[in-house]
């Protein structure tokens, strides 16, 4: 777990166009060609107030999903995953934003100005009555130094880009609670080059957008009884557009996804269990073109485009069953339907025990799993690079990734501190990655 007062102290942790509260605060986490790694993969899922954020599309966005500044707490996951989340398994992060109930009737401007003549900036308002509570805020961003070079020289790097969040949170009675949050990035690249390519005047750009609705509606009906609905909707956009005197090879693409779905979850807390059972879907459209200029004169300029469509439901179950004092067992399945240029189904079930030593107080715990993780609705295909010009380029339909994970581990607490060691395995069938076409990402 990663609180606003943990990220506020860490220097750099907060800037908005920033993994660092991440790659600072989670072991086994860093940056690596501007994409988040996580024990070796780029493919994390987001998520806010539990409802993760549906993107079938890999390592095409590098911008950030959430501004640091607008969250409360996040819980980071490196694997084991609950049944209720299902697809990536390198990471999960789940944001809980700020509420406003910290707030009475108060603002806060924050700013900074440093190297590269970077800012970050951000203006939010908060308050909160015993019912009812708010927070909202703005930021902007830029710096000289935006993405990592292919060399030591900072040439042609410059990114901006504004934002906002907004949270608010009405408690009816004390039964039912209403939560809406809605999140907007816009962020823009320029794409870093070397000394040749800045002699030869190539400027890349990649511009991206991103907007998250999420509206819940919690529902206790006793004690340990709660339930809860939650819709959403997704907007994002990649746009990376290459200069058109790009030598040999000038690569466009340009691609815009909606996602719209819903998660409906039952949980359940006895004394011995803690169960739940729920619903999560989405559909998807996405609309994706590419364009590919041969400056060398191979082969004349190519262009396709391809509007497509799919939708995902999935129905979970689990229960983390406390058997002894000092045993506890978990399992669950998620069971999953994919419709898109193919169909899937897929089963994946999840077993995990922890088993905490007496007196000691040293917890060993052990997790073995299966995901199944939803495809991109379409890929580039085309031969080797050097005859895609003029053997020509199509758009192929993938099969989902199904992976396996198991892991087993060891915590000691030490007179305050915390030792922890952990072995975990990944395997992946059908492995989602990206290739650079040209100069592009």
């Amino acid at each position: 777990m990663i609180s606003r007062q943990q990220i506020q102290a860490m220097p750099g942790a907060d800037l908005s166009n920033s993994f660092n509260m991440i790659t600072d605060l989670v072991p086994g986490a860093w940056m690596t060609h501007d994409q988040l790694h996580i024990r070796g993969g780029h493919q994390v899922s987001w998520a806010i107030d539990g409802v993760p954020i549906p993107n079938t599309n890999i390592a095409s966005n590098v911008g950030p999903q959430i501004d640091p500044k607008d969250i409360d707490y996040i819980e980071a996951e490196r694997g084991g995953y609950s049944a209720t989340y299902g697809d990536r398994s390198y990471g999960v992060f789940d944001v809980v934003p700020r509420t406003g109930f910290e707030r009475d009737s108060e603002g806060e401007l924050y700013t900074t100005f440093g190297t590269f003549a970077q800012t970050n900036d951000q203006l939010n308002f908060g308050s909160h009555t015993q019912k009812f509570a708010y927070f909202a805020s703005v930021n902007g961003n830029r710096s000289n130094y935006g993405l990592e070079t292919p060399g030591p020289d900072v040439l042609h790097d410059r990114v901006w880009g504004t934002g906002g969040m907004a949270s608010f949170i009405y408690n009816r009675d004390a039964n039912d609670q209403f939560r809406f949050v809605t999140s907007l990035r816009r962020d823009d690249y320029q794409i870093p080059v070397d000394p040749d390519q800045q002699a030869a005047g190539i400027r890349d750009i990649e511009r991206e957008r991103d907007a998250v609705t999420d509206i819940s509606w919690a529902h206790t009906f006793r004690p340990g009884l709660l339930l809860t609905v939650s819709p959403f909707y997704h907007f994002n956009v990649a746009n990376y557009d290459g200069d058109p005197n790009d030598y040999p090879l000038s690569t466009t693409q340009h691609r815009t996804s909606h996602y719209a779905g819903s998660q409906i979850a039952l949980n359940a807390v006895t004394t011995r269990h803690n169960a739940s059972v729920g619903i999560y879907q989405f559909g998807q459209w996405d609309n994706e073109s590419v364009n590919l200029i041969a400056n060398d004169g191979s082969a004349p300029p190519l262009a396709q485009g391809k509007p497509s469509q799919g939708n995902l439901e999935a129905i979970f179950l689990e229960d983390q069953y406390k058997a002894l004092s000092w045993l506890t067992l978990t399992a669950g399945v998620r069971l999953t339907h994919f419709a898109g240029a193919i169909s899937e189904n897929a089963a994946s079930p999840r077993l995990g025990g922890t088993v905490r030593i007496p007196h000691l107080n040293w917890v060993l715990r052990g997790f073995w799993g299966e995901y199944y993780q939803a495809p991109p609705l379409s890929t580039v295909t085309g031969p080797l690079l050097d005859f895609a010009i003029s053997q020509g380029l199509g758009f192929i339909p993938l099969r989902g990734e199904r992976d396996q994970e198991h892991q087993f581990g060891l915590n000691i607490p030490l007179r305050g501190w915390s030792l922890d060691v952990n072995n975990y395995h990944q395997r992946a069938h059908n492995y989602f990655d990206h290739n650079a076409i040209g100069n592009s990402n």
